[in-house]
């Protein structure tokens, strides 16, 4: 063998080594960038699902559980595939297909939604069969990207005597990627980039790094097919934004995004002669805020909790008040714009648990500030951490299908009525179906627990839905006979004249109080809601103009 020939044989085998290699480094980095991709996925789905479905605790376990079943379902396919074909390419395709497929899922599905929840309950048989068959879509994809890990092993196993330590360095480079998924969109790409641009980034970073790794491996045939591929992959950014929620026909939508936390959406109809705005949160199906100029009466409970800052008798005239779940200030609005003259010395603490709501309400709401002072924190944490006194506790955290079930328990009443003054009212607002239920008679049964005085007030009935008022403190029972409906802001007399007349409510006897142990909160939340449906988009707002 001459030489020259014996040279070309060296440089061969020496490029066909750094092949080898560079090949080997982009298996490592898809196993990374699978990990990386279906906790992506995971985070962004339960953003994407918010609102439409929620974001309770069953429905973060169903995200969950069929993230993991796809798990079990891809890994041992891997497995399987790369025992009967083993090669650098498997790995890589499931990587592209995988990342390509949650991509176009993750911007083609919301599309979809805005219509096939429409009359759909919060419960029941129809809620859950239209989020299952969601979740077996975005399944397929973490299914797919299941298959790298497992493949790759198989091929860069290259001494069985180390094969668990490559496997167990292998799943490691997995999980760190995972760790990155959740950090990186929840932290990062939803609330600041938004939903959409998560999935195409995530879908990105798989595709990307697919085409990589099939270019050092592939010849100059495939390399077009490739190019092809990747650009059919980038369509998907052609595909317009879906709209988050139904829009009410007539009216405004001036914010709808996603804060990191939930999704917020401001719907204004406003007027020549009147300004009227709602805030809604996540699944929509709630209003958790209005703002009505120029008289800022709502006529429903949110005059109520307001027309409660009557009721405390303060030692020194000045009236402390703190709301939990100020959300975007009607209370707050209403206590500093229409009850200034009953109320000369007023201060506001409004605990809000989204600073993004806090901003909104500035920007959208007119949210009064002269007597409020604002904090974004959990309510529970907070009260905690301090050592306040108030007058008036208002906790108005339930205006949605999910309750924090930490914020229904024995143990955060008794921390609330600990923060109250002498003479001082603690006032529960609990949104759920007229009359009794397992939800309302749990909640009232663990506020019974925590104060000795308690009395209970069923609030507006609408829709087979009331806002029940439960009272605790030195100020129960709370008797409104000592105001005349002459002293009450002619915009509230209204909701005065029906809050004064309402007898007071019993819960079921021989119910369990819940402690942070035991609180059933988003069980009794779904049977209770199971019959009901939500609105037509059209109908939303309506008692606001009435």
């Amino acid at each position: 063998m001459s030489k020259r020939a014996s040279s070309r044989r060296a440089k061969q085998r020496e490029s066909e080594v750094r092949a080898a290699s560079s090949v080997r480094i982009w298996l490592f980095v898809a196993t990374f960038v699978a990990g990386f991709t279906i906790t992506g996925i995971e985070m962004a789905l339960g953003r994407l699902l918010a609102p439409h479905f929620g974001s309770s605790l069953s429905v973060w376990a169903a995200i969950i559980a069929s993230v993991i079943g796809a798990l079990s379902v891809g890994y041992p396919i891997g497995g399987w595939m790369a025992d009967r074909k083993p090669g650098n390419a498997l790995p890589l395709l499931a990587l592209f297909v995988g990342g390509a497929v949650g991509a176009a899922l993750g911007v083609l599905v919301p599309h979809g939604l805005r219509t096939a929840l429409v009359g759909v309950g919060l419960s029941g048989f129809e809620f859950w069969s239209r989020l299952s068959f969601v979740l077996l879509l975005f399944a397929i994809p973490c299914a797919v990207l299941a298959m790298v890990a497992p493949s790759v092993l198989r091929a860069t196993i290259r001494d069985r005597t180390t094969a668990g330590l490559d496997a167990g360095n292998l799943y490691a480079l997995g999980s760190l990627g995972s760790v990155l998924g959740i950090l990186l969109p929840a932290l990062w790409w939803v609330p600041v980039l938004g939903l959409r641009a998560t999935f195409l980034l995530l879908g990105a970073a798989s595709v990307l790094t697919a085409a990589g790794g099939l270019l050092a491996l592939g010849s100059g045939r495939n390399k077009a097919a490739i190019a092809a591929a990747v650009l059919c992959a980038a369509s998907t950014l052609l595909v317009p934004e879906a709209t988050r929620l139904p829009e009410v026909p007539g009216t405004q939508i001036l914010y709808d995004r996603d804060s990191g936390l939930q999704r917020i959406r401001i719907v204004a109809d406003d007027s020549p002669q009147r300004r009227v705005r709602w805030l809604q949160l996540n699944e929509g199906w709630a209003i958790h805020s209005w703002l009505i100029e120029p008289d800022y009466a709502t006529n429903d409970y949110w005059d109520w909790m307001a027309l409660t800052s009557l009721f405390p008798q303060p030692d020194d005239g000045r009236l402390d008040v703190l709301i939990v779940g100020l959300a975007g200030g009607t209370v707050s609005n209403l206590m500093i714009r229409v009850m200034a003259p009953l109320l000369p010395d007023l201060a506001i603490t409004g605990i809000e648990l989204d600073p993004e709501v806090i901003s909104v309400a500035d920007r959208f709401l007119d949210l009064d500030r002269s007597r409020l002072t604002t904090v974004a924190a959990d309510g529970r944490i907070w009260l905690r951490a301090s050592r306040e006194k108030f007058d008036l506790i208002i906790l108005d955290a339930y205006r949605q299908p999910s309750i924090p079930d930490h914020l229904a328990t024995v143990e955060y009443f008794e921390l609330a009525r600990a923060h109250l003054a002498p003479g001082g009212l603690a006032v529960l607002n609990v949104y759920a179906p007229a009359g009794h239920s397992r939800l309302l008679d749990g909640i009232g049964a663990t506020w019974l627990a925590a104060f000795d005085r308690a009395q209970i007030l069923p609030g507006p009935v609408f829709d087979g839905l009331a806002s029940h008022l439960l009272f605790g403190g030195p100020a129960v029972p709370i008797d409104p006979t000592r105001y005349s409906s002459s002293r009450i802001p002619r915009a509230l007399r209204q909701s005065w004249s029906l809050f004064a007349r309402v007898r007071p409510f019993r819960v079921e006897p021989d119910v369990r109080p819940w402690t942070d142990d035991h609180a059933p909160v988003e069980l009794l939340t779904d049977r209770a809601y199971r019959r009901l449906r939500p609105k037509n988009a059209e109908d939303v707002g309506g008692k606001s103009a009435a």
